[in-house]
């Protein structure tokens, strides 16, 4: 545009201009065509260096993948190593988790077997006291049987002459005395005869309880064997034989022998009695129920129902003192 405009404009110059402007447009043509050639040239120095980009590209790209593959190796490396780790730690929390719970259970099953051992000591200690305890109250039941009568409920021989051995001890000690009676039932044989050994068991019975209930609580009264009964007071002398013989005489009276389709009737005993002194050395208390029972027999031969006293000192004259009925 500039050229054409210069060439337009150069019609109305002067010659000399025209040649001033002609050197300026002749660099500008030079201009225009070496920048022609240069934008000619541009595509041939592209073609020529082409063939080398490639070839710089190939020589580059290996290089990188080489990096990218070991970078990636690495990550992939690193990721694996974390993933063992954490699956390491997933198993050691697993495992440690394990283990506590073995170990709560293992608690349990201890503290569990430890109350079944306590509750099976406890049943083991209950059955042997329950055990020993029976055995005991067995052990007891047949002494009281053995030592009480079956009939009466009261006590027997068997209990009465340990009982007497050590009661004699005792009286000698504190220097006390003690009397001893034997009481017998009257024409009891004719009782069995007459109205059945069910009635005689009953008439037993009776004076048991008959005899029982005139004495002391301390006093023992015991079947001395068959229709005798033995009646040991400790703490009593000969003032008190009057006393205990017209109670229980007094009681029988007052006691009928129960019998089917009658009025009943009443029994009389013959008591003889003797008093232990723990001032006779000489004598036991064998030979003060010796006495005893040989004033029984001084009332039977004076016609029974009634009650002799033994005052001898000693048993070794064979003599009885006098007697007070």
């Amino acid at each position: 545009m500039r050229i054409l405009r210069s060439s337009h404009s150069s019609a109305n110059l002067s010659p000399r201009q025209t040649a001033r402007f002609q050197i300026p447009g002749n660099a500008c043509c030079l201009q225009v065509l070496l920048f022609s050639l240069l934008l000619l040239a541009a595509p041939l120095a592209a073609q020529t260096a082409a063939p080398d980009a490639p070839r710089q590209i190939q020589r580059k790209r290996p290089e990188n993948f080489d990096l990218l593959r070991k970078d990636q190796q690495i990550a992939v490396l690193r990721a694996q190593s974390q993933l063992m780790a954490a699956e390491k730690l997933r198993q050691q929390l697993v495992q440690e988790k394990r283990n506590q719970q073995f170990q709560i259970d293992a608690m349990a099953r201890r503290g569990q077997l430890q109350n079944a051992l306590s509750a099976l000591l406890l049943i083991c200690l209950l059955l042997t006291v329950a055990l020993a305890w029976s055995l005991w109250r067995i052990s007891v039941v047949r002494n009281n049987e053995a030592l009480e009568d079956p009939l009466t409920g009261l006590k027997n021989r068997r209990f009465l002459v340990p009982f007497m051995e050590h009661e004699t001890g005792r009286l000698r000690r504190s220097a006390v005395s003690a009397l001893i009676l034997i009481a017998d039932i009257d024409h009891f044989k004719n009782v069995n005869d007459r109205w059945g050994h069910n009635v005689g068991d009953e008439a037993l019975v009776e004076v048991a309880r008959a005899l029982r209930t005139c004495v002391r609580n301390s006093d023992v009264v015991a079947r001395w064997g068959g229709e005798e009964f033995a009646l040991v007071c400790p703490q009593s002398s000969a003032e008190h034989v009057a006393v205990i013989c017209g109670r229980i005489r007094h009681q029988l009276q007052r006691t009928p022998i129960p019998v089917p389709g009658t009025a009943g009737f009443h029994l009389t005993v013959s008591i003889g009695a003797a008093v232990f002194s723990p001032a006779t050395r000489d004598e036991n208390w064998m030979a003060t129920l010796a006495r005893a029972d040989h004033a029984l027999y001084c009332v039977k031969q004076a016609g029974r129902d009634g009650w002799l006293l033994d005052t001898s000192v000693s048993s070794q004259t064979g003599e009885p003192a006098p007697a007070t009925t």
